[in-house]
């Protein structure tokens, strides 16, 4: 909301105060620039450190544009020196605030989808292990249900070799 009123004042400071007035213009929004400056040291209102730094250092080169638009006006007589300077001025802006501000973009990007991916992993490999954990259980009941039907048919016979006299089991067989 409040970059909304930032803006809702410019546009009031450049129709109120026309052409002919353009030092009090630029006087105007160097002072709002500051004030911003001031709020986004102070408060700090998004969550990420890296991003209000990111809103400190774009708001820094708004109130060295501003204080840099003196250059532009009446003052600067040569209008080819204007051209110059406001050609210079334009690449300082293009190299500076958009080689760091797509550098923080990509590195967002970059870091979200790491970030994403490796919880992909993590819960890839949750799932293999509980499958595998469940594979193992299964078996751990299969050689128990299994150990205990052999040592129930093993029950079986010590007890059938005790009621047929014990030896006739244990003796090889003639013929």
């Amino acid at each position: 909301m409040w970059y909304m009123y930032r803006r809702l004042a410019l546009a009031i400071i450049i129709v109120w105060f026309k052409f002919e007035t353009a030092v009090f213009q630029i006087i105007i929004s160097a002072s709002l620039s500051l004030v911003v400056i001031g709020y986004l040291i102070t408060v700090y209102p998004m969550r990420n450190r890296r991003h209000n730094m990111l809103a400190i250092y774009n708001e820094i080169f708004v109130y060295v544009g501003c204080l840099l638009m003196v250059v532009f006006t009446e003052y600067t007589v040569d209008p080819e020196m204007r051209y110059e300077l406001g050609y210079t001025f334009l690449y300082w802006i293009a190299f500076a605030l958009l080689t760091v501000n797509f550098t923080m973009l990509f590195y967002d990007i970059f870091s979200s989808v790491f970030r994403t991916t490796k919880q992909k992993i993590s819960f890839r490999k949750q799932r293999r292990q509980r499958a595998l954990d469940k594979l193992i259980e299964d078996q751990n009941k299969a050689t128990k249900l299994a150990l205990k039907q052999t040592t129930s048919t093993l029950a079986q016979v010590v007890q059938y070799s005790q009621q047929e006299g014990g030896d006739k089991l244990l003796k090889a067989p003639e013929g």
